[in-house]
């Protein structure tokens, strides 16, 4: 009983850590168009000021 007590914690845990990384990659992929869109907006700045 016990050691299946352990697992399911251990499982849970795990768990737990997936669904962050999931979350965590969500965010790095909007963080990181977020960044891009911005790189480009600067981009196109420089070219309309430059007109």
């Amino acid at each position: 009983m016990r050691t299946r007590k352990l697992y399911n914690r251990h499982k849970e845990m795990y768990n737990m850590l997936k669904r962050k990384k999931n979350m965590l990659k969500i965010l790095g992929m909007y963080l990181t168009g977020l960044c891009k869109g911005m790189m480009l907006g600067i981009l196109i700045g420089k070219k309309l000021k430059r007109d």
